[in-house]
């Protein structure tokens, strides 16, 4: 004999499948929109500065 759900499961079950409905829409969105964003803001981009750290990291690798 098989039981019906309990709210909580139903509640859990309900927002699970709103959250993968967000994550599909922020992935389509970042899709169709990510790309113009990366070249707007790639012209602009200015290089990081060389710090002492990051010298030492370049000359070892």
């Amino acid at each position: 004999m098989r039981s019906e759900p309990s709210l909580i499961e139903f509640e859990m079950a309900y927002q699970s499948h709103v959250d993968s409905d967000r994550i599909r829409f922020a992935i389509k969105q970042t899709e169709q929109f990510g790309g113009f964003a990366d070249k707007k803001y790639q012209a602009r981009a200015i290089p990081r500065p060389v710090t002492p750290n990051r010298r030492a990291e370049s000359s070892t690798v």
